[in-house]
């Protein structure tokens, strides 16, 4: 088996989420991808949106594809390390290889990852391009994905700051429920 963890806060999901999730499961011959939620990236200061929330929203924006499985291992009132994930989806999916979806933004702060020469070993990445970044890959060498059906640099930042033009990119099945808990 070939499992894919791509992990995140999604505070809130949008639409470059989902198709980040059908760019990875058209260019790669997997047979799950594991969106696992994040309770607290280690590397950010707080979310803006409860991670059950999240997790709901991720659950219904994930639910028509097959071979995907949202995942609340992560979200135990702790921050959870990548490196321990894998762990736990070698133990629960015995794969013969993981690979790790990776945004370019997050690229930038790999070097801070716990434990991450353990972690290199243990997985491949996948680097998921985003407009805007650049980075000199030379001596980390990783498979990058560009997204063809991607046009505009949405992010849950612009989201969360109610950014009319953005609220557009939110998925139609949780519009209205992001858009009363941004009000509240």
């Amino acid at each position: 088996m070939r499992l894919a963890l791509y992990g995140g806060s999604f505070d809130p999901p949008h639409i470059a989420h989902l198709e980040i999730i059908k760019e990875v499961l058209d260019s790669c011959a997997l047979d799950l991808l594991v969106v696992m939620i994040a309770y607290q990236n280690p590397l950010k200061p707080s979310y803006r949106f409860d991670e059950k929330l999240r997790l709901k929203w991720m659950e219904k924006v994930c639910s028509d594809y097959q071979r995907v499985v949202v995942s609340d291992y992560e979200i135990r009132n702790q921050i959870n390390y990548t490196i321990d994930t894998i762990e736990y989806l070698k133990k629960c999916y015995q794969p013969e290889s993981i690979d790790v979806i990776l945004g370019e933004d997050n690229f930038l702060n790999l070097d801070k990852w716990h434990k991450i020469e353990q972690l290199k070993k243990k997985v491949n990445f996948i680097l998921v391009k985003r407009i805007g970044f650049e980075y000199n890959m030379r001596d980390f060498p990783i498979k990058t994905i560009n997204l063809k059906n991607i046009t505009f640099p949405v992010s849950s930042t612009q989201i969360r700051e109610y950014n009319r033009d953005c609220v557009k990119f939110i998925p139609a099945v949780i519009l209205d429920e992001v858009l009363q808990n941004l009000r509240s």
